[in-house]
């Protein structure tokens, strides 16, 4: 499952569990991204990824979210400072955080990037709202 909060916007906190994702996590996820988009603001995401395995994603929830993403990359690069990974696991640090920035990049039109601890990503994305400010 993906949940989206933008209860402490400008960061967005997404959190997953070891439940399957379904359209409908996607559909809710895309709600509360599509609101932060309308608010015309800056702001950042915060993915706290906790577990250890990979729950295989049914391919209509793939779509669904790449079509999502596709559809969204222009307001989110435009919007969106940054993707911050959040996790301890070693082997998503290892895969991840060296090409963190790329593939989020790709995905989302903004700079991504992976830590182990929240308060990091937090600051990065701190310091990223704040250099956004400064050249409005």
């Amino acid at each position: 499952m993906y949940q989206l909060d933008d209860s402490q916007f400008p960061i967005l906190t997404q959190t997953t569990d070891d439940t399957a994702l379904t359209v409908d996590d996607m559909v809710r996820y895309e709600r509360v991204l599509r609101a932060a988009l309308d608010r015309g603001s800056p702001f950042g995401i915060i993915a706290l990824v906790t577990s250890e395995t990979e729950t295989k994603t049914p391919r209509e929830v793939t779509r669904y979210g790449n079509d999502m993403f596709k559809r969204l990359k222009p307001e989110l690069a435009q919007w969106c400072v940054g993707y911050a990974g959040v996790t301890q696991v070693g082997k998503w640090l290892k895969l991840y955080k060296p090409i963190a920035n790329v593939i989020i990049r790709n995905r989302m039109g903004c700079d991504g990037a992976v830590f182990e601890r929240e308060e990091d990503a937090r600051a990065w994305l701190m310091e990223k709202l704040r250099s956004r400010q400064q050249t409005c």
